[in-house]
């Protein structure tokens, strides 16, 4: 009997040794709890790539280009009247009616303009009163218009005044407008709310001889674009007579004149080409721009949002015209070359023979045009 209790507490004892070792085992050290799989190292915090340098934000959602934004809405309604001189194929009418549409388009039919183009209600010099007393809103129109108020716009109508020619001419427009619009205000009641390209001013046609120099010139009577220039070439030994260009055909056609000078494009679009015989295009030799202008009290009176409209839908045109009109042109002068005795002068030719020959014209420019001549000779020096 002591025998089996013995037995049995020797069972008893190893029963208990066996779970204590059981409890006293680690509880199979958790997995190491996997050492948590370093919480599977929250994937690593994949660097944030460095917060990928913020890609520079991408400058400002990358300055909104300024014409991209789009305009404030405008509230009241606008009825316009927008005239334009050149023929209707003439690629700165294109750009007019461009800037037409803009306007609408950008105003969600607010701005409505009743465009008159290729000189359907007026001629070149008959636009300026109408402007200025209000009866048309907007127009384009030459330089040469508005001398009587700032002597100073004939800037286009000085052969050899910018040396950096046409490139150059695009740099300053903006500034030029700076200087022209205050005083355009002030004395002409209109506003100038951007240019239109015409591009080349430097073809001369005639029906007596081609002209290969300056000297050429003398005795003929000739077109003269503006007074400005019809006394460069009178200091030729030409006859000037400015007349508007629409004018010329007829008076090429019955001799009136012997010759005109202009653009290559008028001397196709106006079909002067059908009355000349000799043609000479001096490369470079000038280049015009149409000022836009829109009556100042019609300006005045516009909401500031649809002025930013009418701004941003003349930017657009300018644009548009500036684009082309180098292209048109060598076009223009392609088709000069078959329909008349055509003769091309080089830039190098322009630069060396003919643009000394408006000294005398460019220095009488500057003393007309008073201080702000000063300040056109000023940014010429500084973008030449």
């Amino acid at each position: 009997m002591i025998k089996r209790r013995s037995v049995v507490a020797f069972v008893a004892s190893l029963v208990g040794l066996a779970l204590v070792a059981c409890a006293a085992q680690p509880a199979a050290p958790a997995k190491p709890a996997e050492p948590a799989k370093p919480a599977a190292a929250a994937p690593a915090p994949v660097p944030a790539p460095a917060a990928q340098p913020a890609q520079p934000a991408k400058p400002a959602a990358q300055p909104a280009k300024p014409a991209a934004a789009a305009p404030a809405k405008v509230e009241k309604d606008y009825e316009l009247k927008m005239v334009g001189i050149m023929p209707m194929a003439h690629f700165s009418q294109k750009a007019m009616q461009l800037m037409a549409d803009r306007m609408k388009e950008l105003s969600g039919g607010k701005i409505k303009v009743t465009t008159y183009l290729g000189g359907s209600l007026y001629k070149d010099k008959d636009e300026v009163e109408p402007l200025r007393t209000g009866a048309i809103d907007i127009s384009s129109h030459t330089y040469s218009n508005w001398n009587a108020y700032v002597p100073a716009t004939e800037i286009w109508d000085v052969g050899g005044l910018f040396p950096g020619g046409w490139d150059q001419k695009l740099k300053v427009l903006d500034e030029l407008m700076k200087v022209f619009d205050p005083e355009l205000q002030a004395k002409a009641g209109v506003k100038q709310i951007g240019w239109l390209a015409y591009g080349d001013l430097g073809t001369l046609g005639n029906n007596a001889r081609p002209i290969t120099k300056p000297e050429d010139l003398k005795g003929l009577k000739m077109r003269g674009i503006s007074r400005r220039m019809a006394k460069w070439q009178e200091s030729l030994g030409s006859s000037p007579a400015v007349i508007s260009s629409a004018e010329v055909y007829t008076a090429l056609q019955r001799g009136t004149v012997e010759g005109a000078m202009s653009g290559s494009t008028t001397f196709t679009d106006r079909k002067w080409i059908e009355v000349v015989k000799h043609v000479t295009n001096v490369d470079g030799f000038a280049h015009m721009f149409f000022y836009i202008h829109m009556n100042k009290k019609r300006w005045d009176s516009m909401e500031p949002a649809a002025q930013q409209i009418v701004l941003q839908a003349t930017r657009e045109a300018q644009e548009s015209a500036n684009k082309v009109a180098l292209d048109e042109h060598k076009k223009a002068v392609q088709v000069i070359a078959q329909k008349t005795q055509f003769v091309q002068l080089s830039a190098d030719e322009t630069k060396r023979v003919w643009a000394p020959t408006t000294k005398a014209v460019v220095e009488e420019y500057f003393k007309d045009s008073g201080s702000l001549g000063q300040q056109i000779k000023q940014l010429i020096d500084r973008t030449s």
